[in-house]
């Protein structure tokens, strides 16, 4: 059966004493009495029991950069103690109860302590349970979203990745109008490293395409182009350009190229000629034609039949080829040919026998001519 003993620490800086019962150390006598006889006792040692440990650690499996507490949990002996721990990744500590912040794979393993006592007794070595670092797991999505079309389609942020962590993204919902950086973070107890990833918007592009404005009617249409000058791939609806009337094309971009859906409009032209005046008037003679070989409204052709100076007349215009008033596309013009009525001066009575000055052969109007009678 262990006794119990009595310390009875003296702090004295004066005397030295030469006894095996009295120890002194650092200027503090150290006297051992037995309890129950309080006689001295010569060699406490053989009847103290040494100290000892149960050392713990706070987890036995750990995530990187994680914080482990080693605790001693020191009995026996005389207080206070010393401590010495080792370890992995050539630990070291004097501490009661340290810890190892941030901690690294490489410091998974065993950890050992050794306990000294106020007489420098020694305990034996005790080891903690292995101690398990676990490395962080990076999330894994099966999407990496680049870049998305501005105004377009706004994917759905996974809260569980496709390796199985959950967790939670910031912001939650994409923005599909501006650039922005998300980040995922794991849910506690599952050791995994955060994600962060940017999704860029883009612009949309508008496709360009060299198409007239306007065609003649019964002109060859002008092919759609599926791409267009600036490298954007779609489709046309109407497919095809119709030449004899007026219509609007759609070009719908395919998916995935940040463009806009494009109208194009394109007009068919059936000019007819227009004359202004369509009814002309000439003197009877006259050399100049009033027939123009250009319509008011830009048209050029011909006129049948030839023109006559002489009788009032219908004349076809028929356009050339090559506008866009097809030969078909004919117009009328009336000439009206009007007689010159000579027009003279009254002449001024004279008296009878009177001579009479000679009758003018020109009119007051130009027109020539002779009188009858002479």
């Amino acid at each position: 059966m262990k006794k119990n003993y009595l310390l009875i620490a003296i702090f004295f800086s004066f005397f030295s004493f030469n006894s095996s019962a009295i120890s002194l150390k650092n200027n503090v006598f150290s006297i051992f009495l037995d309890a129950e006889t309080s006689k001295l006792i010569n060699n406490p040692k053989t009847s103290l029991a040494d100290p000892t440990s149960n050392p713990t650690a706070s987890s036995s499996s750990l995530c990187e950069g994680e914080s482990l507490t080693l605790r001693a949990n020191p009995s026996g002996g005389i207080a206070p103690y010393t401590y010495s721990w080792t370890g992995p990744n050539d630990y070291v500590s004097t501490d009661e109860n340290p810890v190892i912040n941030n901690i690294s794979p490489s410091a998974a393993g065993v950890y050992s302590l050794i306990v000294t006592d106020a007489l420098n007794a020694v305990s034996t070595i005790q080891n903690t349970a292995a101690v398990i670092v676990n490395v962080k797991t990076d999330p894994e999505f099966n999407a990496t979203l680049p870049a998305i079309c501005k105004g377009g389609f706004a994917p759905i942020l996974s809260t569980t990745s496709t390796n199985g962590i959950t967790g939670t993204w910031n912001p939650a919902i994409v923005n599909n109008t501006t650039t922005t950086t998300y980040i995922f973070t794991p849910d506690s107890g599952q050791c995994a490293n955060s994600l962060t990833f940017t999704i860029f918007v883009l612009n949309n592009v508008d496709p360009k395409f060299t198409l007239p404005s306007s065609i003649c009617t019964g002109d060859t249409s002008p092919i759609l182009q599926t791409v267009s000058n600036n490298g954007i791939v779609g489709i046309w609806n109407p497919s095809t350009v119709s030449n004899t009337a007026s219509g609007s094309y759609v070009f719908t971009p395919s998916a995935g190229q940040c463009a806009t859906i494009t109208t194009v409009n394109i007009a068919i032209n059936p000019l007819v000629p227009v004359f202004i005046p369509a009814i002309q008037t000439i003197c009877s003679g006259e050399t100049t034609s009033p027939l123009p070989t250009t319509s008011t409204n830009g048209v050029n052709g011909t006129w049948s039949p030839a023109f006559n100076n002489t009788s009032t007349n219908t004349y076809t215009f028929t356009p050339n080829s090559g506008q866009c008033a097809p030969t078909t596309a004919t117009a009328t013009m009336t000439v009206i040919i009007n007689p010159i009525i000579a027009v003279f001066t009254q002449v001024a009575p004279i008296c009878s026998g009177q001579t009479l000055a000679p009758l003018p052969t020109t009119s007051d109007n130009g027109v020539t001519g002779t009188w009858s009678p002479a």
